[in-house]
């Protein structure tokens, strides 16, 4: 007595825990078919992070090995940090119709929590904390002219967010002011050594 066993959407099968001819009793678990034209990528965000995430945020997630990013919507944000990571898992539903994501990919991901197209932006290398602030070293204004001071000031700003590369200056810098990025270890050593400790 052979009985068909239909999924119940279009998929593929991921995985088989019977073989031909072997006898199951009802109920038991036969395939895990997948519809992998949609796939849902799990983020790991710090507790601070994770505040701000909300549904219907648009995210990101770039396979390792990979120079693509895939774009994504907020699905869903964990209620608990994990115990061994301490992040919270923020869940993402990605479109797979070309079918270049793979399950259990490892990979880096953020999250989209707000746009400002005219955003003051440095370097991560040039924001330095500083006596439990954010401080910068914005080049004199009169570096370039002859016999002018060839300094770099301290200054503290305000940052917001961030990305890959950059972070936002929300107060304490005008556009167009040159900030210190490489060696600005240096200045602030120098900083510390002649105001106060860190």
């Amino acid at each position: 007595a052979l009985l068909p066993v239909r999924a119940p959407f279009a998929g593929v099968v991921l995985s088989a825990d019977v073989v031909a001819g072997e006898v199951v009793a009802a109920g038991t678990p036969l395939f895990v078919v997948v519809d992998p034209s949609r796939v849902l990528v799990t983020l790991h965000l710090d507790p601070g992070a994770a505040r701000r995430a909300a549904a219907g945020q648009r995210a990101f997630f770039r396979p390792d090995g990979s120079a693509r990013e895939h774009p994504a919507t907020v699905v869903g944000v964990g209620a608990a940090a994990d115990e061994t990571t301490r992040t919270v898992p923020v869940r993402a539903e990605a479109d797979n119709a070309a079918g270049t994501l793979r399950a259990s990919t490892l990979g880096r991901g953020r999250v989209v929590f707000r746009e400002e197209p005219r955003a003051l932006v440095v370097p991560h290398a040039a924001v330095h904390p500083y006596r439990g602030r954010a401080v910068v070293f914005v080049r004199d204004p009169d570096f370039l002219v002859p016999d002018g001071p060839k300094a770099f000031h301290a200054r503290e700003v305000t940052t917001g967010g961030q990305d890959d590369r950059h972070t936002e200056v929300v107060a304490g810098l005008a556009a167009g002011e040159v900030v210190a990025t490489g060696n600005s270890g240096v200045l602030l050593d120098e900083l510390t050594r002649t105001v106060g400790d860190r």
